[in-house]
């Protein structure tokens, strides 16, 4: 229940969270000149989060052959409650090499031969990979819920060159004649895994990397397939169906981002509508925006599958740390994945120089011994606060994401500083309602591992602080609720086309990064879209000029585009609320520019089309009580005068239509009464309250209350509303709440 309030009155709750440092550090001081203002809006929403991960393979192969307590402290340092408490992780079902062969146990590939389970044609070993299927267990006690079979390779009797690790000048290796065996070997696995292990494999993945470079004679498992993955996907789609399994089917894992869509063209029509996820790896590649939306159009899960980075031998170089958050970020805001997993989180020390580990322990020696990188507490400041089944929304920095948890009530941003200088960040949080009155804040620096600093005070809805050179700062805001708004459909700009959700280029554009980039005169894009608003979006730097924006062949809007520092992926342009149906925005290059600018560039990225949905309030009985004088009312104000108006719904069960309109109004005693609720008893289903700001004025401190009697006694409650851009969703509960007698009135949660 919400009391009658200020919109700016903010609730206090003391929210205890765990850290790995414990330290708390003072908070430094903000000055308000230079603020860089990021504005946040969880009605622009995306991919709801899966969670967070690690492969086994190589590592599991080693740390879990250390001594129970040790393998139990790596575990919790990656799995628990008080590590980065990862819920995916994805085995290893390992192809056993040749046992004449001796090439895969060296350096950051040590104890990279993986054991397979049939060693021997018909021949099958359910006591190998011991050490592997320990951590597998391991991640299984400490919470993983999420589990995900892979290979690399298959069994080398099943290759063309005798050996797991490729052909001979990276020619493809797998033998056709073997598909079917191939793909009862992954199943059988999969299947005693089950029925013996305990772990049910969600998905089932018989590729990894199948274009990449692998040779003969190489230290690690792969194997190049071309022509036979549509007859392995569909001989394992049939033996998961005749073993009784419910596993899903992934592919393909290819190593660059730019591949996937290729290589999934290659698939027949009945192999895609066998796979329920795709995996890629973020080793190479810049097109996530086009990965996101062939992937959305297939309507595919998508995870960003393996990805590892770390150069030098210092555990402590903050530049590993912030290359690895540059690309988790660029992953989650451009491509989207529902999921997003590291390589092998723990790497052979003796081979410090080239492994990417989280965490480099000694291999070869009894010492048990192991180091934590810069990468772990990176890594921890995404997992730990941004978890499974959050969603990510809109943030106005391209060094930035934005998360909300519609369940725990909790805003996570996470901020990138990359730089060698201190940024001073201004977060608006106007879009939300209420909220605690401070953030929880960890950062990880060159001096700092995910460290607790002091909380960071929000203020009239803005949340100001400082983000550090070279670190990456973690900010929770607990106790915050929004304004639900609408459906909004994302468009990357290299959707080209004429129809809806399509952009239409013409004269001349360039393809530059993944924008399209144009400094020509009258070169102009057009975006047509349904909804009721749009928001475009693209770039801004010294090289930018005058950019010409109109909505439905309207009047052109000219904005500005240059700044000192480069920006893609900006906010540029937002629509005023348009009537709902099909729309169409125009950008145009004007070739004009301020004298400060060196170009008359103008950059898109990407448009956001917006379905406002408008206020609704669902009345209906819902029990046998007699519900009646209900009342609907408005209060608000204009340019700092309140304003009024209710109106009466016959029954409990008549829904109206209304709609506020916020000008017009006669002067009563200190109040404005105007007609702001028009009721239009010709509607049936649910009342609803169209909010919109019809001009200029300044309107705020919007309240919705209802009041109506049971059975004769007065009820009342009331919500809050941020403001009239606002849209809430009001649910009436009439046999709910826990009343109180206030001026002779019960006051219950109804309103929601």
């Amino acid at each position: 229940m919400k009391k009658i309030r200020k919109i700016t009155s903010i609730i206090c709750v003391l929210t205890v969270v765990l850290t790995l440092s414990g330290i708390v550090i003072p908070v430094e001081e903000v000055h308000a000149q230079d603020v860089s203002v990021v504005k946040i809006d969880p009605n622009i929403q995306f991919q709801t989060l899966e969670g967070w991960g690690i492969n086994l393979a190589w590592w599991g192969n080693t740390i879990g052959n250390w001594p129970e307590d040790k393998r139990d402290e790596i575990g919790e340092l990656l799995f628990g409650d008080n590590g980065l408490d990862m819920n995916i992780v994805r085995f290893n079902i390992g192809a056993g090499d040749n046992p004449t062969h001796d090439h895969m146990n060296s350096g950051c590939f040590l104890n990279a031969e993986m054991e397979g389970y049939e060693p021997e044609e018909g021949v099958w070993n359910w006591n190998g990979d011991e050490g592997q299927r320990d951590m597998l267990q391991i991640a299984k006690n400490k919470g993983v819920n999420i589990f995900e079979a892979f290979a690399n390779s298959a069994p080398y009797w099943m290759t063309k060159s005798g050996c797991t690790a490729g052909n001979v000048l990276s020619l493809p290796n797998f033998k056709p004649e073997y598909t079917d065996a191939f793909a009862e070997y992954l199943v059988q696995v999969v299947k005693h895994a089950r029925d013996y292990w305990g772990i049910d494999f969600r998905s089932l993945e018989p590729f990894n990397e199948p274009d990449g470079f692998w040779m003969k004679g190489r230290p690690q498992e792969g194997m190049i397939i071309w022509d036979t993955q549509n007859d392995i996907l569909k001989s394992l789609h049939d033996k998961i169906e005749e073993n009784g399994l419910d596993t899903q089917l992934t592919a393909m894992d290819v190593w660059s981002i730019d591949k996937l869509d290729d290589h999934y063209d290659y698939y027949e029509d009945i192999t895609k509508s066998y796979l329920s996820q795709l995996n890629v790896h973020s080793y190479s590649g810049d097109n996530r925006r086009g990965v996101n939306a062939f992937v959305e159009q297939e309507g595919k899960r998508l995870w960003m599958s393996e990805f590892g980075c770390g150069d030098g031998n210092d555990h402590n170089n903050i530049e590993n740390g912030t290359k690895l958050a540059e690309i988790i970020i660029n992953d989650l805001r451009e491509m989207k994945p529902d999921a997003w997993l590291y390589w092998q989180p723990v790497e052979n020390e003796e081979d410090r120089d080239d492994a990417w580990g989280f965490i480099h322990a000694n291999y070869k020696d009894t010492s048990y011994k192991y180091w934590i990188k810069k990468q772990y507490y990176t890594y921890g400041q995404f997992s730990k606060f941004i978890r499974a089944g959050y969603k990510l929304i809109d943030i106005g920095s391209k060094d930035a994401i934005g998360a909300y948890d519609e369940d725990s009530k909790k805003l996570v941003i996470l901020m990138l500083n990359n730089t060698d200088s201190d940024i001073n960040y201004n977060y608006d949080l106007s879009k939300f309602n209420e909220m605690d009155e401070y953030a929880v804040v960890h950062r990880t620096s060159s001096q700092e591992n995910l460290a607790h600093i002091e909380d960071a005070f929000i203020s009239n809805k803005q949340l100001t602080a400082i983000a550090k050179a070279k670190s990456i700062t973690t900010y929770v805001v607990s106790n915050i609720d929004y304004i639900p708004l609408g459906q909004v459909k994302e468009v990357d700009n290299n959707i080209v086309g004429i129809d809806i959700n399509e952009f239409n280029y013409v004269g001349n554009w360039n393809n530059e990064n993944g924008n399209h980039i144009s400094d020509v005169r009258d070169s102009y894009a057009e975006f047509t879209f349904e909804g009721t608003g749009v928001k475009l979006y693209g770039n801004k730097g010294r090289d930018y000029g005058m950019v010409g924006v109109s909505v439905d062949d309207g009047a052109e809007i000219w904005i500005d585009l240059f700044s000192e520092v480069s920006k893609e992926d900006t906010y540029i342009f937002s629509s005023k609320r348009l009537a709902p149906g099909t729309h169409k925005i125009k950008v145009r290059v004007t070739g004009d520019k301020n004298p400060f600018s060196q170009g008359c560039g103008v950059g898109i990225n990407c448009a956001r089309g917006i379905d406002y949905r408008g206020e609704q309030i669902n009345i209906s009985k819902t029990d046998d009580r007699e519900i009646t004088d209900v009342k609907l009312g408005i209060d608000f104000y204009i340019d700092g005068k309140k304003h009024y108006d209710y109106e009466y719904l016959d029954t409990f069960d008549n829904t109206k239509q209304t709609y506020l309109k916020a000008n017009g109004g006669n002067n009563a005693l200190t109040h404005w009464a105007g007609d702001f609720l028009k009721l239009n008893s010709s509607k049936n289903g649910p009342a609803v309250i169209e909010i919109t700001n019809l001009d200029d004025r300044d309107i705020e401190n919007v309240t919705v209350h209802i009041d109506f009697k049971i059975d004769g006694t007065w009820h009342y409650d009331y919500e809050d509303i941020s403001n009239l851009d606002g849209i809430i969703n009001l649910t009436l509960d009439a046999h709910n709440g826990n009343f109180n007698i206030i001026k002779n009135r019960y006051e219950g949660d109804y309103l929601k």
